[in-house]
């Protein structure tokens, strides 16, 4: 396995992080200013697919020669240039998503990240008044428009990137019929769609002033696609037959809970009986850092809009009479709901199977949740010597030498392709029956070879007979011979030794998937 993938972010450590974690974050600004200049400049789009000199970069800019080596050196360690003797180059990033007219050009959505910064210097007094406090007045028209043409634009470099992402949840699937993009904004997501399902009939359905920028984005789709222009807060009514597929795409945090249970009644009215509805946005249980500040991002720039707990989206279906799977996480910060009146339809839609299992398990409250390969797994001798001379446990329950011994594990893993760490914290009661709980959860999301190792001696009783049979016992990692905090280290993550009464405490355990 090539490194490993990281599901969950440790962005706080409580080991770690001290003085040098609040300056990174007070300085955080620092890089957003440093892209929106060079987006701004258009200086990826300058280099191109060339090798620039310092002195042609100046030149072109009529800047300060000194200044802009500064600058170049920047971009250079932040990753978006390449500097190899005296030229710079772009960064194969860069030139992927930084070139302007490349299909994938992110340098809109960029900017407009820019544009939402003012109305952030404003969070203290929006915190006060609990409102967003700036609007542009009603009369000022033609800057609502242009402002409308940037959002749209904007929301369009991001929009076909995860367009692709979300199709591949429903290749091989036979959709077709009547497509609904509600809230469609620049149309990229019904292209989407329409390019794997040729047979699809979208209609784009926004407000009247959006609709007419999206007709200008897709002049060359106008026979395949239709428009209905409206305001979806009010009654939806439209002159077709209901729809076989209704899309959601980053609508309900734009809105309060009223506003989205009114939202969702109407996707219920206008579905059809065997149709179904997908729902793509930010949620607060798919990386929670991004969605947290997603949701301060709508109270300082929208009337009421916020992010929502995927949990309450959910049962909201539910009660319309939907079935659904829960969140379905995409590798990037949004996740997916999938609903459908007939359940039997959900099992068609294509999900990784382990980052599924592993959104689920953040639920059961582990602090974060790392996928490693079998083969990530560290191993010591001296972690059973330890117990033997050095642990008040030994020799009782289902510590050593009542085990499993390092030879037992190491072939036991060879069993396993994959395992998933889990970090909590004490009471070890709480940690271990957490443990059980993802094992239960992994088994029944199909892993039937599912087995854990926890961190400790057993806590889930006062007292444990060494050749007892219990159901919910497991051995701890570090009584089977593994070696925790290597394992944790190559990994990249921090484990320190408990110095003080006072440390915080950081609990492992390792669940096996085949």
């Amino acid at each position: 396995m090539q490194g490993l993938v990281k599901m969950l972010n440790s962005f706080y450590d409580p080991q770690k992080s001290g003085v040098q974690y609040l300056e990174d974050l007070a300085c955080a600004y620092w890089n957003s200013q440093v892209i929106f200049t060079a987006v701004e400049l258009e200086l990826f789009t300058y280099i191109g697919t060339e090798q620039r000199t310092l002195t042609e970069i100046s030149k072109h800019y009529t800047s300060d020669e000194n200044a802009m080596q500064r600058f170049l050196n920047t971009l250079t360690i932040l990753g978006l240039l390449v500097k190899y003797g005296e030229y710079y180059y772009n960064s194969q990033l860069a030139s992927e998503y930084l070139i302007k007219d490349k299909e994938m050009y992110q340098g809109d959505s960029i900017l407009w990240r820019k544009e939402l910064y003012s109305n952030w210097q404003d969070l203290k007094d929006t915190l006060i008044h609990g409102k967003r406090l700036n609007y542009i007045p009603d009369e000022k028209e033609e800057i609502l428009k242009q402002k409308t043409k940037k959002y749209i634009k904007a929301m369009d470099c991001i929009a076909k990137s995860k367009a692709k992402e979300i199709v591949k949840h429903f290749e091989g699937l036979n959709l077709e019929g009547n497509l609904l993009d509600v809230g469609a904004g620049s149309g990229a997501f019904s292209l989407a769609f329409l390019h794997e399902f040729p047979s699809m009939r979208p209609t784009l359905f926004d407000l009247s002033s959006v609709i007419d920028i999206t007709k200008e984005n897709l002049e060359g789709y106008q026979c395949k696609i239709s428009y209905h222009q409206g305001n979806i807060l009010e009654d939806w009514n439209f002159k077709t037959e209901k729809f076989n597929v209704i899309l959601l795409s980053n609508i309900l945090h734009a809105y309060s809970e009223k506003e989205v249970e009114h939202i969702l009644n109407q996707v219920a009215k206008w579905s059809d009986a065997n149709g179904m509805i997908i729902i793509h946005d930010f949620f607060m249980e798919h990386h929670s850092l991004k969605a947290g500040l997603s949701d301060l991002n709508m109270m300082v720039n929208t009337y009421n809009g916020k992010v929502f707990e995927g949990d309450w989206v959910c049962k909201t279906l539910r009660s319309l009479g939907f079935y659904d799977e829960g969140l379905i996480p995409l590798k990037s910060d949004t996740a997916l709901i999938i609903a459908s009146r007939k359940k039997e339809l959900l099992k068609e839609i294509h999900r990784e199977p382990k980052q599924y299992l592993m959104l689920k398990l953040k639920a059961l409250g582990f602090k974060n949740i790392q996928l490693l390969s079998s083969d990530e797994v560290c191993f010591t001798e001296s972690a059973e010597v330890k117990c033997q001379f050095g642990c008040e446990h030994y020799g009782l329950g289902k510590c050593p030498p009542n085990s499993l011994p390092i030879e037992k594990t190491k072939k036991l893993l060879k069993e396993f392709k994959y395992g998933l760490l889990l970090e909590g914290e004490p009471p070890t009661k709480d940690f271990q029956l957490k443990i059980i709980a993802a094992e239960k959860e992994a088994y029944q999301q199909g892993f039937y070879k599912a087995f854990s190792l926890w961190a400790g001696p057993c806590s889930l009783c006062h007292q444990c007979k060494p050749q007892s049979s219990c159901p919910k016992a497991r051995p701890s990692m570090e009584g089977s011979g593994i070696d925790v905090f290597e394992t944790v280290k190559n990994l990249k993550e921090t484990l320190e030794p408990v110095k003080n009464k006072n440390d915080y405490v950081k609990y492992f355990g390792l669940l096996l998937l085949e």
